[in-house]
């Protein structure tokens, strides 16, 4: 059964993990800040999607409750700058959302971005957990 991983970190540990679950047929997402990191595994992980997240003092990542929100939340957090990155459903493993996820209330959104615009966002309210 494939399942999906987030490996934040992609230093010789993270490499590995990501390198061992993508050749076990799993869906993985690598996020480090350094970008050349990210396109120097670019030709050798083909099949794994790889974010530079390169934060400053400005910028944040943060799992933000969810309140019965459909799939729309993701692209409107695109309109303010903000990067829906993986969904923690309640009870269940972390997965990679698509245009085609359900969110329900409990669930949690990890969204990366300004954090004046995440401080701001209608959609969603700092998440408890």
């Amino acid at each position: 059964m494939s399942m999906q991983f987030v490996v934040v970190g992609l230093g010789r540990l993270g490499i590995s993990m990501v390198d061992t679950l993508n050749s076990l047929g799993h869906e993985v997402l690598g996020i480090d800040r350094r970008e050349d990191v990210i396109q120097d595994l670019a030709d050798d992980l083909p099949n794994v999607h790889l974010v530079a997240a390169d934060a400053t003092d400005e910028d944040a990542m943060r799992g933000l409750d969810v309140d019965g929100f459909d799939a729309a939340v993701m692209s409107l957090s695109h309109e303010m700058g903000l990067t829906v990155v993986a969904l923690k459903p309640k009870g269940g493993p972390g997965t990679l959302p698509d245009s085609d996820t359900v969110l329900h209330e409990g669930d949690v959104l990890v969204v990366g971005g300004p954090k004046e615009a995440l401080d701001r966002s209608p959609l969603v309210r700092p998440s408890g957990r």
